[in-house]
């Protein structure tokens, strides 16, 4: 079954019209709010997920501070998570379907050109 793992802190998948979802349509979404919750969410289930058949939409502008560090959670510091769980799991990052949904230019850029350096570096994985 399909899935889509939505992050953003305002929108919802409805909200996000400038991309087209079409080849997940029917696709179960989960919409989760802030990294915490999506790492979460991927510790406990991601071990099931068909990882082909996943993809996720992210926002770079979380509006998410850790509670210690004060520091800022963003779209760019999950996906730098996420790919440090598919290595550290052995899941090939030829799986990793992302779109950045962020209206942000720059978050944005950052976190695709981070998703493409890791796949030309750890593609074997």
């Amino acid at each position: 079954m399909k899935q889509i793992l939505f992050l953003d802190d305002e929108r919802t998948i409805y909200d996000v019209t400038w991309v087209d979802y079409k080849a997940f349509e029917g696709a179960y979404v989960i919409n989760l709010k802030s990294a915490a919750r999506m790492i979460g969410y991927i510790k406990r289930y991601g071990k099931f997920f068909d990882w082909d058949s996943t993809l996720l939409s992210i926002d770079h502008d979380l509006q998410e501070f850790d509670d210690k560090t004060q520091e800022e959670s963003t779209g760019y510091t999950f996906i730098k998570w996420l790919i440090d769980y598919f290595i550290d799991n052995d899941i090939s990052l030829s799986k990793l379907h992302v779109v950045v949904h962020s209206k942000n230019p720059v978050g944005r850029e950052n976190i695709e050109k981070y998703i493409s350096n890791a796949k030309l570096h750890f593609l074997e994985f």
